[in-house]
């Protein structure tokens, strides 16, 4: 927009707001005085209208009131009446007693005085009297209590009586004086002022509606000056538009540029992770403990395994190969030294199951055992994972509601198991280790578990010629199958169990 055109817009937007503003004033200025008095007429009738039925409502609410009290106080004086009555009784009967009483005296009073019998007999009547006369005496004296007694009831009663007679006196004098006030209120007077209220109301509507036709008029006006005015307000929204887009670009390039930078900052730190981690891996394969063999094991196994190729599982005896195993049997039997770690690490045994995390660490320790020795051979790795511990710790449960002992269940690892959890079979080989009967308590270390799994390792790998090398051809995976996922762990008698998970292989007879 060049800088003539600015002008024109500012000085027409000038014109046109003084304008609005005079047309603005004026219009509302009679709206606003109509209302007043229109407001003002209202406030009065309906302050006036108000006030009287509020006096009215209050002054019945008086009479009600008055009335209640006036029967209370009825109520009460029938009430204290009834206790003077009875006080009266009391009284009556009070006098009959002591008259009664005193009758007993004057006559035994005569009967001394007629006494005619000799001294010693006159004397004993006179005393027998004095008795009675004592006797009679006490009544009296009892009567007269209870008479006092009842006449200081009677003058209570009396009083209350009274009490009440002045309370209904003035309870009905308030209501005499409230029943005045209501008949005394003029509601005609002011329903004539609520009629001149609404007559008023009614002009004072007429007028405002001919305000508000001129004020349609007026505002009729403004808009049509309000859309040159739109008019002229639609480049510089458009200008404004692109200034925003504008931004918004820089925006999200400097919020690009931030992310460059963090996830920079982050491969920074997973690569400083990860050399931590290999630090640490180095520094754990260093420390732990590795089967001990040579170049003339390898060599042997390697040729053999290739004539068995097509072998299901055993090999034939081979004294060559027993000979050279037997050298590194026995330094791979003895060779667990343990750690401190392990040693103060136990795990528990309920109802002859160990845990998942004692299963989890005795078959990541089997693993780096055997692993070296399988990569070496040109096999893959043991997989140490959820599904292989899963199916172990089932295993084990089999075998312990078998009640088995040293041996193998086939209806367990080809039938129940692969069917619980969906595979072709499940390899496995099992030992019984010097320390098997340590390991049936309730609570076993690590250390000691790392100790017989290392000696099974041992009898499985370097001793096993006259088992036809089936359990060296089944954890070293040197079979026609293969596998990968594995885990170890003992039952309730102590035994090792070494079992992995086996599919068929992608060709030949075997899978079919």
């Amino acid at each position: 927009m060049n800088n003539k055109f600015k002008d024109t817009v500012v000085g027409t937007a000038a014109l046109l707001a003084t304008t609005t503003i005079a047309l603005t004033t004026n219009s509302h200025q009679v709206k606003a005085d109509n209302k007043e008095n229109t407001k003002q007429i209202n406030n009065n009738s309906t302050s006036s209208l108000e006030s009287t039925e509020q006096r009215v409502t209050k002054a019945e609410s008086n009479v009600n009131d008055a009335q209640l009290e006036a029967n209370s106080a009825s109520r009460n004086k029938v009430l204290a009446e009834q206790k003077k009555d009875q006080a009266f009784d009391t009284l009556k009967k009070a006098k009959e007693n002591q008259t009664k009483a005193e009758n007993l005296v004057k006559e035994a009073q005569n009967k001394v005085n007629n006494k005619e019998i000799g001294e010693k007999q006159a004397q004993k009547a006179v005393d027998e009297d004095k008795v009675a006369i004592d006797q009679a005496q006490s009544q009296v004296d009892e009567a007269k209590k209870t008479a006092d007694l009842a006449w200081d009831s009677l003058n209570e009663a009396q009083s209350k009586v009274t009490n009440q007679e002045q309370k209904v006196k003035d309870a009905q004098v308030k209501v005499d004086n409230t029943q005045k006030i209501v008949d005394n209120t003029n509601v005609g007077k002011i329903q004539t002022d609520l009629d001149q209220a609404n007559k008023n109301l009614t002009q004072a509507q007429s007028s405002l509606d001919e305000e508000n036709n001129k004020l349609i008029k007026t505002r009729v006006a403004i808009d049509n000056s309000n859309e040159q005015l739109k008019q002229g307000k639609a480049e510089l929204t458009q200008k404004q538009a692109q200034l925003d887009q504008a931004n918004e670009q820089l925006k999200n390039s400097q919020e690009m540029a931030n992310k460059a930078n963090e996830d920079l900052t982050a491969n920074e730190n997973s690569l400083n992770q990860l050399k931590q981690k290999i630090a640490t891996l180095k520094s754990t394969e260093e420390n732990q403990d590795k089967l001990i063999y040579g170049t003339d094991f390898i060599n042997l196994v390697k040729k053999y395994k290739e004539e068995n190729r097509d072998n299901w599982g055993f090999w034939s005896s081979y004294p060559d190969l027993a000979e050279v195993a037997k050298k590194y049997y026995e330094a791979n039997f003895q060779g667990y030294k343990p750690t401190k770690a392990d040693e103060n690490t136990y795990y528990t045994i309920n109802n002859g199951l160990i845990d998942k995390e004692a299963i989890k660490q005795m078959s990541l320790y089997a693993a780096s055992l055997l692993n070296p020795l399988r990569i070496s051979l040109g096999e893959k790795p043991i997989l140490v994972s959820d599904a292989s511990i899963e199916v172990e710790l089932a295993t084990i449960k089999a075998y312990n509601d078998a009640n088995q002992g040293f041996g193998h269940l086939e209806n367990i690892i080809q039938d129940k198991i692969p069917k619980e959890f969906g595979f072709w079979t499940e390899g496995e080989s099992i030992a019984m280790t010097t320390n098997s009967s340590d390991l049936k308590g309730t609570r076993v270390s690590l250390a000691d578990l790392k100790m017989g799994i290392r000696q099974a390792i041992a009898m499985w790998v370097f001793d096993d010629n006259d088992q036809g090398y089936g359990h060296m051809t089944d954890v070293l995976s040197l079979r026609i199958y293969k596998s990968e996922d594995a885990a170890i762990s003992i039952d309730k008698f102590g035994i090792f169990h070494f079992n992995d998970i086996v599919e068929p292989s992608e060709d030949g007879e075997f899978a079919q």
